[in-house]
């Protein structure tokens, strides 16, 4: 009975961390790219203390916040995909676990 729960939580996990990339391919990418960006401008006009001027310093700058606000949205959806499949997972696995107890008896 152990087993059949881990298992349960195991492909539950797995298979919400695919849906949460999913997600992300379609909800996700498109505003890790914006706050990753806005982040990186906004530093950089508290560390220049007014307009940014189009260097090629801030430019290296701005790539890396948004190559950052990628990551970081990735991150939160793969991981609360993962999470939610797993608690998914665990929820299932109990009655799993009933009928085949009842099979055997």
């Amino acid at each position: 009975m152990e087993e059949l729960r881990r298992r349960a939580v195991s492909v539950g996990g797995r298979i919400g961390a695919v849906l949460g990339f999913v997600v992300f391919l379609f909800a996700g990418l498109v505003p890790g790219f914006y706050f990753g960006s806005y982040a990186a401008l906004m530093l950089l006009s508290k560390l220049y203390g007014g307009p940014v001027e189009p260097g090629l310093a801030s430019r290296i700058v701005v790539v890396v916040g948004m190559a950052l606000g990628v990551f970081c949205a990735l991150s939160v959806c793969i991981i609360g995909g993962a999470l939610l499949g797993s608690a998914l997972g665990y929820l299932v696995a109990p009655r799993g676990a009933a009928s085949e107890r009842g099979k055997q008896q």
